[in-house]
């Protein structure tokens, strides 16, 4: 049997849909940019503004998934004939995710939801002891107020949860310009986590074949896997850093494309659609095709308190133990007659020699 072609599974390329072979797009894939990354004011996501008016090099960034230089440009896959979103960056198109969030955040922390700003990748320290040097925080190539601080002052090692995707902070700042960090101040601050699906199988290779590489023989398909995203990584995040979030009372949304939060009947049923519960919101998105691009779409918040959807995501329902009792007589009989155990008899049946 032959083998399906990649755009059977891969979804999006370089953030086009990988039916769409259109010049410009194929002029854009072969630059490896990301449409869902602007840098210059003039850049359209659905490449309006011409490569002849402006290169798109000059329009957008480089795609960095998994390499800097030979990036991994698969944006989402396939799920059952409908796009699931692989990649983090994905979600920002247009600010929609970012817009939502706010819109719910600003009220919550009693604030307009335009003064929110978004600030991405903001490392999470919950605590910190006077007996280390310090790890810098502020920025990976040091801090430069450090070679001003007293040297006479205890040194701290603090110690990192992991990074915030996304904190939309109200800042107060006393000289706009300033590098001084002492004329701003955070005045409250909300966190929003971002999830994407991981991808079982191998989605290289079909990848390759897309850009024009090696025919791929169609083995192990790319697919989401819905059990480790949720299970594997959401929920040890909310545990982790949500509960510390939790702790000192800030407010945490995080955003699910739609197919993957119905993956997830644990978390829906201890939400609402009102805002009833102000600790945690779920910004729910989706892709929809418009032309030549999918576009991402706000679907819906819906609103939960943050230890209900913890307690819902970390615990399995217990049902019956039936199953393992029948699993410990299996092995039992096994183990005491070294014959498998045959079903069991109905009732007035016979009894066999």
């Amino acid at each position: 049997m032959a083998s399906k072609a990649p755009e059977t599974y891969l979804a999006e390329v370089f953030g086009f849909p990988t039916d769409v072979r259109d010049p410009d797009v194929e002029l854009f894939r072969s630059l490896r940019l990301c449409p869902f990354r602007p840098t210059s004011p003039d850049a359209r996501r659905d490449l309006s503004t011409p490569h002849s008016q402006l290169p798109f090099e000059h329009q957008f960034a480089r795609c960095t998934k998994d390499s800097r230089t030979d990036p991994l440009g698969v944006c989402s896959v396939y799920a059952g004939g409908r796009p699931s979103i692989t990649c983090p960056v994905r979600f920002t198109e247009s600010g929609v995710m970012l817009n939502a969030t706010a819109a719910w955040a600003g009220p919550v922390l009693g604030v307009p939801a335009a003064h929110l700003r978004p600030v991405p990748e903001v490392r999470l320290v919950p605590a910190a002891s006077s007996t280390e040097v310090a790890i810098d925080i502020l920025t990976e190539a040091g801090d430069p107020a450090a070679e001003t601080e007293d040297p006479a002052a205890p040194e701290v090692r603090e110690t990192s949860a992991g990074n915030i995707d996304y904190v939309l902070a109200s800042i107060d700042v006393a000289q706009p310009g300033s590098k001084i960090i002492t004329d701003y101040a955070v005045n409250t601050y909300a966190a929003l986590e971002v999830q994407a699906v991981y991808i079982s199988g191998n989605v290289g290779n079909p990848f390759l074949e897309y850009m024009g590489g090696p025919t791929w023989n169609g083995a192990n398909p790319p697919r989401p896997d819905w059990l480790s995203s949720s299970r594997k990584r959401l929920v040890p995040q909310l545990a982790w850093k949500g509960s510390i979030l939790h702790a000192w009372g800030k407010p945490i949304a995080v955003c699910v494309q739609e197919a993957f939060w119905n993956t997830m009947p644990y978390l829906s049923a201890v939400t609402t659609p009102t805002d009833t519960h102000q600790e945690m919101a779920w910004v729910i998105v989706d892709l929809e095709r418009a032309g030549r691009i999918f576009q991402l779409v706000h679907v819906k918040t819906v609103y939960s308190k943050f230890s209900a959807a913890l307690t819902a995501a970390t615990q399995t329902p217990a049902g019956s133990d039936r199953l393992v009792q029948k699993a410990i007589l299996t092995k039992f009989i096994k183990d005491t007659t070294g014959k498998n155990p045959r079903p069991a008899r109905k009732p007035g049946g016979k009894r066999r020699a």
